[in-house]
């Protein structure tokens, strides 16, 4: 059995090299590294702001295809398309896999959806039972999707 490692890196640390600095990503492929999964969290979102005014990124696929990752964008909220991914990037040989995953920081909680207020602020209790009573209703109007999947 192989041992897959997985690498989740956020918006704000891409073009600073913080998480997988260019040489880790050109030593993967190098080495043929097929048992890693990268995600990348592409929310559009980071500690100074929206990261197409402070570094643009995009587009951001073919940076990781030029460092020889076999690369997929997907809905980072959608489960079938996390899952997808990751079964094609288990069965893919000879080189690293890159998940970059779309992604709505906050989704699901109206007032805190794509708002960077939230990337280091914590909700008061008040809103911190918004989002949870929020999300419970969310969960609940899609349950009979979600029950499905553990059938």
């Amino acid at each position: 059995m192989t041992l897959l490692k997985s690498v989740w890196i956020g918006p704000g640390c891409t073009p600073k090299g913080t998480s997988v600095p260019p040489e880790a990503a050109l030593f993967g492929n190098k080495y043929e590294l097929d048992n890693v999964i990268a995600f990348v969290d592409r929310n559009y979102l980071q500690t100074d702001g929206w990261s197409e005014h402070v570094m643009p990124l995009d587009p951001l696929r073919p940076k990781w295809e030029s460092f020889g990752w076999a690369t997929y964008e997907i809905d980072g909220h959608d489960f079938d398309q996390i899952i997808g991914a990751v079964e094609m990037a288990k069965r893919a040989r000879g080189r690293p896999h890159m998940i970059v995953a779309r992604t709505i920081k906050g989704k699901g909680v109206s007032f805190m959806e794509n708002d960077n207020k939230w990337h280091g602020t914590p909700p008061t209790r008040e809103e911190y039972e918004r989002a949870i009573g929020e999300l419970r209703s969310a969960v609940q109007a899609d349950s009979p999707r979600i029950r499905g999947r553990a059938d």
